[in-house]
């Protein structure tokens, strides 16, 4: 997991506001609670893999390097590819949404934690989950991870 250097240290990606004598004020991130794995390929250069995960990490999101059932979400930037790697099977056996790059900049321009299903580019999408799975259980930010 990386977390950002410039914050103090806080709970649940929070960033600090305002301060008031001792008492500290967070606002929510975006992101907050999420949970996101990547799996970006070498067509994406550096500096943009350094820019989503800093546009993740400042909205108070998590980055994993490995997909786990905790994983909230897996942001791929090769749809073609993703279909055979190993976090996007683990994450479509989850019932964990495989998204792509645009989610991140539209939940950004939205202002707040989108619907995962437009963006999917892999797998199924939570409506055809519930259509023909089981309930796995909810998720810590709300909606129903499912099993296929």
């Amino acid at each position: 997991r990386i977390r950002a250097k410039n914050y103090l240290p806080t709970a649940a990606g929070k960033t600090p506001t305002h301060t008031y004598g001792t008492t500290i004020q967070y606002a929510m991130g975006i992101f907050t609670d999420c949970l996101i794995a990547l799996e970006l390929d070498s067509s994406l250069g550096f500096k943009k893999k350094s820019a989503l995960k800093g546009k993740i990490i400042d909205n108070g999101g998590t980055i994993s390097f490995i997909v786990t059932k905790n994983t909230t979400h897996l942001v791929v930037n090769n749809a073609e590819k993703a279909q055979d790697s190993y976090k996007s099977r683990m994450a479509q056996k989850w019932g964990i949404p495989v998204v792509g790059l645009e989610f991140v900049d539209k939940c950004l321009e939205g202002g707040k934690l989108l619907e995962a299903d437009p963006f999917v580019v892999a797998g199924k999408t939570a409506a055809q989950q519930f259509s023909t799975g089981k309930i796995l259980g909810k998720c810590a930010r709300g909606g129903y991870r499912f099993w296929g």
